[in-house]
């Protein structure tokens, strides 16, 4: 049989703890100095901060009074002079009820935990980045339509509300400079002398007391002086305050032709179309002016259409005046300049032509002079020259209807 060998203890051996030297002895001994001195250090700084700022006078009286408490002097604790339920908030910690809300609201370690605690609440997923930028973008587009949109509706009734105080505007009267001013525009117009007209009517229409009509005087004089863009601007303004809108629905349809004649323009549409609209609209803004159905009628020709061409031509001929108002006016005024005028001031010999605008007056100087035979000459000569209507509205003028007893001139007055 074999032995059994006990096992052999292992002998432990023992450390001695290593004496540190003179050197390393001072150097713990710094150590703590160094530790002690910044503990009291982080004491003085706690206190600071345990400091209650605060411009209230009760405030600091209270802070004033546990400073003087909690004095080396005094060794009171401050629990003694404060109780626990009024204690001063520590760092981090809940404020106690009864202190001041308006330290709840400045102080960021009250609210940092709840903000924080807030967004860790949500629920955490991550999206897709291009379905995001074309939600985002779609949600631009509806809110810039919708935006346009509105803008649009408040552009409409701002121009109603301007069309409405314009048409309810109080109309006054000119001062007579202005009427002569007016009147020298609109003869210098009529001769061709465009920018002299346009701008006297420019300077009429600053006047407190412009006429509502003389912003389509302006766009028409500006049309005849080849300024287009102020034509287009005035013509806005008349049909917006709703004057004279045939005319100028007219206006623009005659305006729209020359930019389209324009090689500097670049052409939108068909312009043709927008100008049969114009006039259409024109037609229905007035249903007794005849000129939009004339103007539509010819462009109606140049399309070709020519059955309805003829039927607005139509239209606008039984609207005309059945005497010509140029003719008319002319003949009139100088026969009222030649009754105001004395007999050594009347023209001399007659005239050697066969306008009816020079005939008729120089028959009138006939009669003023007895020469009657020389008078019922020249109103034959009229009489061949014009309808009879038209004769007749002119022969039954007040300066020769004083003469109608004499026989040579019978004939002319019918029975």
């Amino acid at each position: 049989m074999a032995r059994k060998t006990k096992p052999k203890k292992e002998k432990k051996i023992q450390i001695r703890p290593r004496q540190m030297t003179g050197k390393e002895l001072e150097n713990e001994e710094s150590k703590e100095a160094e530790e002690k001195e910044a503990g009291s250090k982080d004491e003085k700084t706690a206190s600071r901060r345990m400091s209650w700022p605060s411009k209230d006078p009760f405030q600091a009286r209270v802070q004033e009074v546990r400073e003087k408490a909690v004095s080396p002097e005094n060794e009171i604790e401050e629990e003694d002079v404060f109780p626990a339920s009024e204690a001063m908030p520590k760092p981090g910690r809940r404020m106690p009820k009864g202190q001041d809300w308006r330290m709840r609201l400045v102080n960021w370690r009250f609210w940092r935990p709840r903000i924080s605690g807030l967004f860790k609440s949500l629920p955490s997923f991550s999206v897709p980045l291009l379905p995001v930028v074309a939600l985002l973008i779609i949600f631009v587009f509806i809110f810039s339509s919708f935006l346009s949109g509105w803008s649009y509706d408040r552009g409409l009734a701002d121009g109603y509300q301007f069309s409405e105080e314009a048409a309810t505007k109080e109309k006054m009267q000119m001062p007579p400079e202005g009427e002569d001013e007016l009147n020298t525009a609109l003869a210098e117009l009529r001769k061709g002398e465009t920018a002299s007209a346009l701008d006297r009517l420019l300077r009429l229409e600053k006047t407190p007391h412009a006429y509502s009509s003389l912003t389509y005087l302006v766009a028409l004089a500006a049309m005849q002086n080849g300024d287009v863009k102020l034509a287009e601007t005035k013509v806005q303004d008349t049909i917006a305050k709703r004057e004279r809108v045939s005319d100028a629905l007219a206006l623009q349809s005659v305006l729209i032709t020359q930019q389209a004649a324009d090689p500097t323009r670049a052409k939108m549409g068909d312009p043709r179309v927008r100008s049969e609209t114009l006039l259409r609209q024109a037609a229905i803004a007035d249903a007794a002016n005849p000129y939009p159905r004339f103007e539509l009628a010819t462009l109606l020709r140049y399309k070709g259409q020519n059955a309805e061409a003829i039927k607005e031509l139509k239209a606008a001929q039984v609207r005309l005046n059945p005497f010509d108002s140029h003719l008319v006016m002319d003949i009139t005024l100088a026969l009222m300049q030649l009754e105001q005028a004395p007999p050594e001031k009347l023209p001399a010999r007659q005239p050697d032509t066969d306008d009816v605008a020079k005939l008729f007056p120089a028959a009138y100087v006939s009669m003023r002079r007895g020469d009657f035979t020389a008078a019922a000459t020249l109103l034959q000569k009229c009489r061949t020259s014009l309808p009879p209507d038209f004769f007749d509205y002119l022969i039954y003028d007040p300066a020769f209807r004083k003469f109608r007893e004499h026989p040579e001139l019978q004939p002319f007055f019918g029975n």
